[in-house]
């Protein structure tokens, strides 16, 4: 009871902020359950993808692991400018990215850095790839939370260098949903559309010749988004006395999952969607 009318008053707090969305994880599976009762939809998933301990990583190019203080300036606008490279993902501030590190140095994890030479830089470097592990014990495996990196090669070379930091142990890497180089696709945390209306907004400027008319509902936020919207030319307005034809009729729920779905099943609906990214998070 306590649990269910702290989550209404959060989601109110959000939609009056003007969040567009809020996002979690669930301790546990049972969980997800618990939270679909108020909008949340599974819609973060990670590809988790087994490595053994025989490869080896391969890349080309030059890039080098170097040692800096995670906590300096380069590491987090690098940081920064590769979180922003990804399409859709959960951003971190730079209080966020302190904690991270810090909840890494707990559990005794590695943290690597990977450059390239930049003679234009004032460090005479560019770094261009990140990665976050943890040794399991139980499971006699490192986990690998996130790679970050500006192309395949510079995630591949950071996946390398843990390699040689543990040469003997088999790798889990929680990969992206959109990676091509297979895994098993497995969910990963929850996201509720607090505001219906910024969420239509980024889709229209991203896509200005997409056009749709839609009747969204949402029973525990009516008033903020319960309304027909028409996407038209880039611009979303709200026009809740529109008789004509609506190209779809759906719950908040439904719209988060199509969305934030993969692109093929967008495509069968006739509406833009992409998979999101969830990682690095204090779960």
């Amino acid at each position: 009871c306590y649990m269910s009318q702290m989550m209404r008053d959060a989601l109110l707090v959000s939609a009056e902020r003007g969040d567009m969305m809020g996002a979690l994880i669930p301790a546990r599976s049972a969980l997800y359950f618990f939270y679909d009762r108020f909008g949340f939809s599974t819609v973060f998933y990670t590809k988790e993808q087994r490595f053994t301990s025989a490869h080896m990583f391969p890349f080309e190019g030059e890039f080098e692991a170097i040692d800096v203080d995670p906590a300096s300036d380069e590491v987090w606008e690098a940081f920064d400018r590769l979180q922003c490279e990804r399409s859709c993902y959960i951003r971190h501030s730079r209080k966020q990215f302190d904690n991270i590190i810090a909840d890494l140095k707990m559990d005794k994890g590695d943290y690597v850095v990977m450059a390239t030479p930049d003679a234009e830089s004032a460090t005479g470097r560019r770094i261009t790839a990140m990665a976050w592990a943890v040794y399991r014990e139980d499971d006699d495996l490192l986990l690998v939370n996130d790679v970050m990196g500006e192309t395949e090669d510079a995630r591949m070379s950071a996946l390398r260098r843990l390699r040689e930091l543990h040469p003997d142990t088999p790798f889990l890497l929680y990969g992206r949903p959109t990676d091509t180089l297979g895994g098993r696709l497995m969910p990963r945390g929850m996201g509720r559309i607090v505001n219906v209306g910024r969420a239509l907004e980024a889709i229209a400027a991203s896509k200005p010749g997409f056009g749709c008319r839609i009747r969204v509902t949402d029973r525990l936020l009516p008033e903020f988004n319960s309304h027909i919207y028409i996407i038209s030319k880039g611009c979303v307005r709200i026009d809740d006395d529109y008789k004509g034809h609506l190209d779809f009729d759906v719950s908040v729920e439904v719209l988060a999952d199509m969305i934030f779905s993969a692109p093929v099943t967008g495509e069968m609906l006739g509406f833009p969607a992409h998979r999101p990214m969830i990682s690095l998070m204090l779960d």
